[in-house]
């Protein structure tokens, strides 16, 4: 798959969190550690 929708599915099964908007993503990153 290589849509984003299946993606964002995969890094969800994944337990990785996935920001709906890019300037999220620093953010998810850190709440991670």
């Amino acid at each position: 798959g290589g849509t984003a929708a299946e993606k964002i599915a995969a890094f969800e099964a994944a337990g990785i969190p996935v920001a709906k908007e890019p300037s999220e993503i620093p953010d998810l990153l850190k709440r991670r550690r």
